[in-house]
This record gives C-alpha cells, structure tokens and sequence, in this order.
C-alpha cells in the first residue's frame, strides 16, 4: 500500500470525480462567450484608414461606414492628430448635412462628389455652432473632417479631385 492509498483510507485525502454535467455547461459557457464576443465585434467593428494623398501630402483618415459611425463622426473625443482626419462614405450621392454635436475642437469639412471632387469647403466650423447644420449646395457622396486650417495647410480648393 501506498502512502496515497494511506492517506485516503485515513480520510485525509478525498477524491473528488467532477460532476458528468460539468462539460457540456462548459462547453455552452464557451459557445456563448463566443458568441457574445462575436455580437460585440459586429457592434463595433475595427475601425479601416485609408491616406488621403494631395499633392504629396498625406492625411490618415479614419474610415465611417457603418450607421453608427456615421452618426457619431468624430464626436466625443478630446482631440484629433494633426494628420488625421474622418472620412465619411455614403451609399447614394445626397444633399449631406453636418453638425457639431458632442465635438470638442474645430473641424474643416469638405464635401465630394461621386468622382472625389471637392464641391464644397466649410473651414473652421467651431464646436459652438451646435445645432447649427452645415450642408453642401450639391449632393455629396463623401464627406472629409480635418482639423481646422488643414484645408487652409493642403491648399484645397472647389474643384479639386482627391486621391484616397
């Protein structure tokens, strides 16, 4: 006899068999981790970039798509890089309104046709405009966010077309 046998003869040592039930709720509770994880990836994707290239400058531009991030923006946060900015993509060319809602510093907006041209150019819009809307006279099928006097610093202009 062993000291293990000993020992548990002695009631020292128990052994102690896991439940058979205890698998399969733990394989559920990692199915369901998974899937949860999964809801939460689909709710807030990771967020694409793309480089907004104008005659060799560059400006990292956080990609909105998505309804929710194109409703949010930028709004909410504190600040942005100097070289970067939002670029907003919608489905259908539209008459697209923007406001300051829940923005703490100035943005220059630019607005862009369906072939990337600027047809529009709203500088230094200023958080205390809210609830002020800003729109373009012609619909716009992309919408560019820079902080302010970066359109100013690019030497963007109506009618320029836009790499990105």
């Amino acid at each position: 006899m062993n000291i293990s046998n000993k020992m548990r003869r002695a009631g020292i040592v128990r052994i102690v068999s896991a439940p058979k039930w205890r698998a399969p709720v733990l394989i559920t509770a990692m199915v369901l981790l998974l899937v949860v994880a999964g809801i939460v990836g689909a709710v807030n994707p990771s967020r694409q970039t793309t480089i907004l290239d104008f005659r060799g400058q560059q400006r990292t531009l956080l990609v909105a798509q998505t309804s929710q991030q194109l409703e949010t923006g930028l709004g909410g946060r504190a600040s942005l890089p100097l070289n970067e900015g939002m670029l907003f993509i919608f489905d259908t060319p539209a008459v697209q309104c923007f406001w300051m809602k829940d923005m703490h510093f100035p943005l220059d907006i630019i607005w862009l046709n369906a072939s990337k041209e600027v047809i529009y150019i709203q500088p230094d819009v200023s958080p205390n405009t809210y609830p002020q809307s800003f729109c373009p006279p012609f619909p716009a099928q992309y919408v560019i966010e820079l902080n302010n006097g970066q359109v100013r610093t690019l030497g963007l202009v109506v009618g320029n077309r836009l790499e990105f």
